[in-house]
């Protein structure tokens, strides 16, 4: 599409047709992207992480790998007199038949213990790198389905790989990659089963296979990511749609069967891990607790839709009218330019005039207030947008967009809220801007709309190169600012919020900290202090113009303040018991 591979251009004198198909293989591909990720992961630091989730998945790959053990255990310090664990210091902590889990996922962690325990972090990022990898070959694998061309399969798979929302999850120890991966990989075998894309994929048996896999891949994801229960149930009633507009209701109930129990099998495989290990189905609770929220009404729908807004195009974290307004913006412009791609540039150069206007505001914004998430999948893979307008032409490609557009309202209406701003690319609908992103690819084809997908993709790119550069200064920050906390000399640090703890990864499960989130927390805390015979401790809270925190017969003694990262600080107020 916006490029040509070596093997669309005139060879060189001397080159085999050998050589060049070896070298857009997509096994070399996949080997040079790993490389390059791996590479772009060692400039992290280990001790920081994207997210506060990520420091409890690296507390507890630290605590198995130092136990040499298959249990997630992380152990308490003050469980003796906090039996409770009402304040333990690493959010959404639970104690589980004796042992304190801090798990969202079995799978994830199993299949990084290995690497962890031989190189640490560093080298279990292998497996969210193998998940990148993986997404990009199913965008690259999507495009020859759609009816695209070679250069564009490649276009797909390097945009994933290195300009799109993967990029970052690539360099994180976290599951978003890999069930990225598995969804995109799942409506890939949807499209076989359904036999839209050409050639068609060959007759019944091969087809109820590829709806099984499908259902293997989705059922997979299911494990580690909650949305992929939506994407899987919506691209299984696309796959039966399809299959029964064709005329062939028995091949569509086959189809569906096979899918169906595909998932299943593999959501009762997990629960089975789950309760051999935890003692409980985790996730099916999990994502069961969820869905009862979003139907019983008990989070506004108006936070829902301002959140949509905000995982769906946002292009900063700032929960604003103006905000919000940014994103639709963006929005309307990225559709818009969508329809009019094949027109003359005088027609499409105002729409991108307004585009580089919205880009400019983002530069404003990272130079004001520093580097920042950018919490839209739009925002962070434009071509989504381009999608949105191209991908109702053709059985395929109407059937790929429907799976990517029906499913956000549904993924919307169940995700957890309040953490829409701290994270990239509307972390919840990857998959959809994956789809969408593919979809852009494959429908532009004239010079004028060629021109226009490299600008956007250009856009695309610089917004993951603002993603990696603050992915790098966001883990050698908080790296920083917890050593700063892990060497200081109070015997006890009492944290203010428990997600900010967890930060520290293996440090909050290493040292004696606790988390005292509420007033009720606190005089817990100071009657398990008492019970310890503790005489003195600090107390971490995110600076804010707000007087410090008072402990009613202890003395205040000092006040300090760390630097986090951009303009966030810690302030550690130190006390004294009263003589």
């Amino acid at each position: 599409m916006l490029d040509t591979t070596v093997t669309d251009r005139v060879r060189p004198p001397g080159r085999t047709a050998h050589a060049a198909r070896w070298y857009v293989t997509p096994l070399v591909s996949a080997l040079v992207l790993a490389a390059i990720l791996m590479v772009i992961g060692q400039t992290l630091d280990p001790g920081g992480y994207l997210s506060t989730d990520v420091g409890g998945k690296v507390a507890t790959l630290e605590a198995m790998s130092s136990g040499q053990t298959a249990s997630p255990d992380l152990g308490y310090w003050a469980e003796s007199v906090d039996p409770d664990g009402s304040l333990y210091p690493m959010y959404s902590t639970q104690e589980v038949g004796g042992a304190w889990v801090n798990v969202t996922t079995l799978p994830m962690l199993y299949l990084a213990l290995p690497l962890y325990a031989v190189g640490g972090a560093r080298l279990a990022l292998l497996i969210p790198v193998l998940g990148t990898v993986l997404a990009a070959l199913a965008a690259r694998a999507l495009v020859s389905r759609l009816g695209g061309n070679r250069s564009q399969g490649a276009l797909a798979f390097w945009m994933i790989g290195l300009a799109s929302p993967a990029t970052i999850y690539g360099l994180s120890i976290w599951e978003h990659s890999l069930s990225l991966a598995l969804m995109a990989w799942g409506v890939v075998a949807a499209l076989d089963a359904a036999g839209l894309a050409p050639p068609s994929p060959g007759g019944a048996g091969a087809r109820w296979r590829s709806a099984a896999f499908a259902g293997l891949a989705f059922g997979l994801a299911a494990s580690m990511r909650q949305e992929a229960l939506i994407y899987g149930f919506v691209t299984g009633l696309a796959l039966l749609g399809a299959t029964v507009r064709s005329g062939r209701v028995y091949p569509a109930l086959r189809n569906g069967a096979a899918m169906a129990v595909a998932a299943v099998s593999m959501l009762v495989l997990n629960a089975v891990l789950e309760i051999a290990v935890l003692g409980s189905a985790f996730r099916s609770g999990r994502s069961a607790s969820t869905a009862a929220a979003a139907g019983s009404g008990s989070v506004g729908l108006v936070l829902r839709a301002k959140e949509a807004v905000l995982t769906g195009a946002g292009l900063s974290t700032a929960e604003s009218a103006a905000g919000y307004l940014v994103a639709l913006g963006l929005v309307a412009l990225l559709w818009l330019l969508g329809r009019r791609a094949d027109d003359t540039p005088a027609v499409t150069r105002p729409i991108i005039v307004g585009l580089a206007m919205l880009l400019g505001l983002k530069a404003i914004d990272t130079m004001v207030d520093g580097l920042n998430f950018v919490p839209g999948m739009i925002a962070a893979t434009p071509l989504a947008g381009l999608g949105l307008a191209r991908g109702w032409d053709g059985g395929p490609r109407r059937f790929v967009s429907t799976i990517a557009v029906a499913s956000m309202p549904l993924v919307w209406l169940t995700q957890f809220t309040g953490g829409a701003g701290p994270q990239w690319g509307g972390r919840y609908i990857l998959t959809s801007g994956l789809l969408l992103a593919v979809v852009a690819i494959v429908s532009l084809k004239s010079d004028s709309a060629v021109r226009i997908g490299r600008l956007v993709l250009a856009g695309g790119l610089v917004i993951s190169m603002l993603g990696l550069a603050w992915s790098i200064e966001r883990s050698s920050s908080f790296a920083r600012a917890f050593s700063e906390l892990a060497g200081r000399d109070e015997p006890v640090l009492v944290f203010e919020d428990p997600f900010i703890a967890r930060e520290g990864g293996p440090k909050a499960i290493e040292q004696n900290w606790l988390a005292a989130p509420s007033a009720a927390q606190r005089d817990v805390a100071l009657t398990v202090l008492d019970s310890m015979d503790v005489d003195q401790f600090g107390y971490v809270e995110v600076l804010r113009e707000t007087d410090v925190v008072d402990f009613s017969g202890w003395t205040l003694v000092g006040v300090e303040e760390i630097s986090l990262v951009g303009s966030d600080r810690l302030r550690i107020s130190t006390w004294e018991r009263t003589s």
